[in-house]
């Protein structure tokens, strides 16, 4: 230890000595270790611990699976729910959850709150203990006595002020009143978050027997002790034969229920983009270990008289080892410290941008878990990039140093070769960063310019959700809704209104089944579940989406006229063709109502930009009345500059002063949030592979010049010979650019294999796209030249008399 700590201070006077050396290889290791740790704590939240509940992997999400209606689903009806939950003896528990909001009343104005519906289990079964009162109850879930709620703590702060005196006092939500029982901390809330939960009762009219079609109940069980997820998963399967003999129209064969681990839904989409960070993060970390390898052998090169001079008073070859691998261990524990301090930085600022929703609801942070990783990460470093330079020290021949040492020299061939090996390398790791940040770039373009079949300029959005409470009747929903548009029609700059459930490029869908009058369908195919939406009259000239035939729906289309709906080309193209859909008639899911066809419009994306258009089918949310839907306003201009929001706000207040407007927002960024989770990987990968760039550079550069400075005898000969300054630069540049086309070559291979990773997020374009690979390395290769001819321009300038006298 007394030998260690004599190495670790000598160590440190010796970057004391050599500032520039010192901070560059410092930045160096911060960069990677930062970036590094950062990535490793978004994944340790999403991928390693994304529940933080007791025994995590015994939480499962029940979802189904029903081939005959082309359909796999996590949602269940709620008397599905209540079947699982009467025949499976698997799970110690068993709660629902279904997604709800609510017009929360109050001064000066009503507010739009998100909450959730769920079983009185669900708390005991995550480990959730509230701060005040109580959780719910199971009698809580009868209808009639389920006016309670569970409050949030982000809510009783921000709304009611932190006031303890809340549990016991009514509160309104969508004009009933409820008594508030307990208030609960934060917590991990998969699926989807929520500022408050109430029970989840289910009314006369949602456990009616032909209700079991409106599905929107989440299903999550904990298995019981002792017990396995192949036999649960046995249990389930055995539930489903039995509820397809009781209700075969509904359940149909080859139906069957599915259970998956809970972690891996949390997890979802986002393990792919995790994995390509990692992957990302690891080569950059790479690249700076080489970085820093190659400044150690220069430095070492330097320092060859020192080596030699130890060596021959005695020193060992693993004394020298030693010794320049604690110099190594002091500055990977300073680059390490700054590491973590730019990991924190860059997470809080990750916390406060919209990308942190990406993570849904998980904030990663520096925990003791990602600190111990840092450490043992700077540890790894410490030794990655010092075995080089103490390896080339411990094979030095200490005649041949003497000599060398006596005249000036430096490091030799053997240290040239070896730092040339370490610039390959860094060259191909960079390159394929580059090429996987292209690759995104191309397909984010590719992206933009896809046509979604609707126009978004100068388009405003907002949502409205009507109370039941208050809007008991659907002439009620109808007449608010035929109201209110009447009302936006005539604001001034307002070109065109409507509504529909579901916003195009939200993420969310709405599908079902359906039959054509005249046409069952064949015996043994799958039944098609196709899109739906409950739009209003003006939906689709408010969007720009083109009617191809017939017409659009109009408001004198009511609830006592004839039904009707419209569907788009993409519908008419694979149930009609060749034949005319107007006129025709179809029954909605399980045969329920007749629609006559009066219209074919344009299709549209509707669940994101990459996907294809879907069959649509579009109904009257007047003659089915929809109480949750989403404005669309077109205007002239730009609708905030012409106070459309302002306008729309009132108009609302001025029909109900107690309904609450959400999301107002114009369709422009509802675009752009479709498209944020492919923004931010490639935002991250193409800050990645810039610094990779950019260390690339900084380690051609070094040792060029490196060995510029080891061969300024040779040059000065060669230039005294009659060598001309075109000649040397020309000589570098050769001998400078042999590794970078090796590395090229070898990055060029590793790309091929490695893009493999990004396939889920291109869009229209290969993973090994030609044209992308080509410029990316063209652009390499001349950063690359431009790193060498710097230091061979220098050589060029070499004064022969100067150096021959010096020698």
């Amino acid at each position: 230890m007394t030998s260690f700590l004599q190495d670790m201070r000598f160590g440190l006077r010796q970057l004391g000595r050599c500032p520039g050396f010192a901070v560059l290889a410092i930045l160096t290791l911060a960069v990677g270790v930062g970036a590094a740790t950062a990535i490793f704590s978004a994944a340790d939240a999403v991928l390693l611990h994304p529940l933080p509940f007791s025994q995590p992997e015994r939480l499962m999400l029940v979802t189904k699976d029903m081939p005959s209606f082309e359909l796999v689903d996590s949602s269940a009806s709620p008397l599905d729910f209540l079947d699982y939950r009467a025949h499976s003896h698997a799970f110690s528990a068993v709660a629902g959850l279904a997604n709800t909001a609510f017009n929360l009343a109050g001064d000066p104005q009503a507010e739009r709150v998100s909450g959730k519906r769920v079983s009185a289990s669900i708390f005991p079964m995550l480990g959730v203990r509230p701060l005040l009162g109580r959780a719910l109850l199971p009698e809580e879930e009868q209808w009639g006595r389920h006016f309670v709620v569970v409050l949030g703590e982000e809510l009783w702060r921000r709304r009611f002020g932190a006031n303890p005196a809340i549990v016991g006092k009514q509160v309104r939500l969508d004009g009933e009143s409820y008594t508030v029982v307990g208030v609960v901390p934060p917590f991990l809330q998969f699926l989807d978050v929520a500022d408050l939960w109430v029970p989840l009762a289910f009314a006369p009219k949602e456990v009616a027997p032909d209700a079991r079609g409106h599905q929107f109940v989440e299903v999550v069980a904990r298995l019981r002790p002792g017990v396995s997820l192949s036999r649960a998963r046995a249990e389930m399967r055995a539930v489903a034969a039995r509820m397809t003999g009781a209700l075969p129209d509904w359940y149909p064969a080859g139906w069957t229920i599915r259970l998956a681990p809970l972690e891996s839904v949390v997890a979802g989409s986002l393990r792919p983009l995790l994995l390509v960070l990692a992957a990302a993060v690891a080569a950059l970390l790479l690249i700076a270990c080489v970085n820093v390898a190659n400044l150690l052998l220069v430095r070492a090169a330097a320092r060859q008289r020192e080596m030699t001079l130890r060596a021959a008073l005695g020193a060992g070859r693993l004394r020298v080892v030693r010794q320049l691998l604690t110099e190594s261990l002091a500055l990977a524990a300073v680059g390490g410290a700054a590491g973590l301090l730019l990991a924190a930085l860059a997470l809080a600022a990750w916390g406060r941008s919209a990308a942190a929703g990406l993570l849904r609801g998980q904030h990663p942070a520096i925990d003791a878990r990602v600190a111990l990783f840092a450490v043992g990460l700077a540890l790894a470093t410490s030794l990655l990039f010092g075995l080089a330079p103490a390896w080339s020290a411990a094979r030095a021949d200490l005649r041949s140093g003497l000599q060398q040492s006596a005249r000036g020299a430096s490091a030799g061939w053997r240290g040239v070769r070896l730092r040339s090996l370490l610039v390959a390398c860094e060259v191909g790791l960079a390159l394929v960063l580059l090429i996987a940040a292209g690759l995104l770039i191309r397909s984010l373009q590719r992206l933009q310019d896809v046509d979604p079949g609707f126009r978004a300029d100068h388009v405003l959005t907002c949502r409205i959700s009507l109370p039941a409470a208050e809007y008991r009747q659907p002439e009620q929903v109808i007449g608010f809704y035929r109201r209110l548009l009447e009302r936006l029609r005539i604001l001034p700059g307002v070109v065109a209104a409507g509504a529909v459930h579901q916003l195009p490029l939200t993420g969310g869908n709405s599908g079902g089944s359906f039959g054509i009058i005249g046409r069952p369908w064949p015996p043994g195919q799958p039944v098609p579940d196709i899109d739906k939406r409950y739009v209003t009259p003006g939906y689709f000239a408010a969007l720009g989406i083109p009617l191809r035939r017939g017409r659009e729906l109009a408001f004198s289309d009511t609830a006592e006229a004839p039904r009707v709906a419209l569907v788009d080309e993409q519908f008419a193209r694979r149930f009609f063709p060749g034949e005319e859909p107007l006129g025709r008639r179809i029954t909605g899911f399980h045969g329920r109502g007749e629609y006559a066809l009066v219209g074919v419009v344009g299709g549209i994306r509707h669940r994101d930009l990459a996907g294809q258009p879907q069959p649509t089918i579009y109904y009257s949310a007047l003659q089915d009345p929809y109480p949750h839907l989403n404005l669309v306003v077109r205007s002239a201009g730009d609708p905030f500059a012409l106070g459309v929001g302002g306008a729309l706000r009132r108009e609302v207040q001025t029909l109900d002063r107690g309904l609450a407007i959400t999301r107002l927002q114009s369709f422009a960024e509802v675009r752009a949030r479709s498209l944020l989770r492919r923004r931010v990987s490639l935002l991250l990968l193409a800050a990645f592979a810039g610094l990779a760039l950019a260390l690339a550079a900084v380690g051609i550069f070094g040792v060029i010049a490196a060995t510029v400075a080891q061969r300024r005898f040779e040059i000065g000969v060669r230039m005294a010979l009659g060598d001309r300054p075109g000649g040397v630069v020309a000589l570098v540049l050769r001998q400078g650019m042999q590794p970078v086309v090796a590395g090229l070559a070898l990055g060029l291979a590793g790309a091929l294999a490695a893009t493999r990773l990004l396939a889920g997020l291109l869009f229209q374009v290969g993973a090994s796209d030609p044209a992308t690979y080509g410029g990316v390395a063209l652009l390499l290769a001349g950063v690359a030249a431009a790193a060498c001819y710097l230091p061979a321009r220098r050589a060029a300038r070499v004064d022969p008399a100067v150096v021959l006298r010096a020698e």
